[in-house]
């Protein structure tokens, strides 16, 4: 399975990079391992125009400041023609540029805009934990049953509220234990 995956805090030291975790994650035996099902390719988020979306599944956008208009048209044909598309927020993505340029209306990229974050990265004892998840979803299906791990384990440390406005075409598949 393709990934484009788009790094928006790249580092020279790899284990730096915004991605590191999450492509070895994807793919923990390197490149087109029998690991795992997942092919990801990384690029920085200047060179989103010169890739062609229609080869990956999936796009992820991982801490990514804004887009330019016309990658954000590229994601929206993606996501229209069936494409999935991730976003992980960070201290980098501008917050109020992905709610207006993303999420704005019926039929934006985004099914809910962000909220303020919730949490903070460097305090333990504010560590947010999944209480409940749609465990129907494809999403969520890996961790139905007794062997497959349970999520509430997990701790996150920080995350994004989302302001579900109201949008038809939404909803809610987990939530924390402080509500988000």
């Amino acid at each position: 399975v393709p990934v484009l995956v788009v790094d928006g805090a790249p580092s020279e030291i790899t284990f730096r990079s915004e991605t590191y975790f999450l492509s070895s994650a994807l793919s923990p035996g390197g490149s087109e391992s029998a690991l795992s099902p997942f092919i990801p390719k990384v690029i920085q988020s200047g060179q989103i125009s010169s890739e062609d979306l229609s080869r990956y599944e999936a796009v992820i956008l991982a801490n990514v400041a804004k887009l330019q208009a016309n990658d954000v048209s590229k994601l929206q044909s993606h996501v229209n023609a069936g494409g999935r598309m991730l976003i992980f927020p960070g201290d980098r993505t501008d917050i109020p540029w992905h709610n207006q340029a993303l999420a704005s209306g019926e039929g934006g990229l985004l099914p809910a805009g962000f909220g303020k974050p919730a949490g903070e990265a460097s305090d333990a004892e504010s560590a947010l934990k999944l209480t409940q998840w749609d465990n129907q979803h494809p999403i969520f299906k890996p961790f139905d049953g007794e062997k497959a791990g349970d999520l509430s384990h997990f701790r996150f440390h920080r995350v994004h509220t989302l302001l579900n406005e109201g949008r038809s075409d939404s909803r809610v598949l987990a939530s924390f234990d402080n509500g988000s």
